[in-house]
């Protein structure tokens, strides 16, 4: 029950309606938690590491790069474990998660 609860407050901070979560253009904290995110088309990777990931690398694909450290008072923190679900509308209103 504790990873739905600390996942519907990511997601709620996320998207910004969680009051009290301090967010940064690219990282956002809550319960403990520092949730790193950004979002990019693929056409920025190099091709070794587009290869490597095995991503197709396009103008009209997107990607999405997370990941969650768990804070630890006098350290940079510790890198868990995580479930990450996504979901995107695009502008004629298609929505895939």
């Amino acid at each position: 029950m504790k990873s739905k609860a600390f996942a519907l407050a990511a997601s709620l901070a996320l998207t910004g309606w969680l009051p009290g979560a301090a967010t940064a253009e690219n990282s956002t904290s809550v319960l403990g938690y520092t949730i790193h995110h950004n979002a990019m088309t693929t056409d920025n990777l190099t091709p070794e590491v587009a290869r490597a990931y095995g991503l197709q690398r396009s103008k009209n694909r997107g990607m999405l790069n997370v990941s969650v450290i768990k804070e630890k008072p006098g350290t940079t923190g510790e890198p868990v474990t995580a479930e990450v679900a996504a979901s995107a509308t695009n502008l004629a209103g298609q929505h895939r998660t």
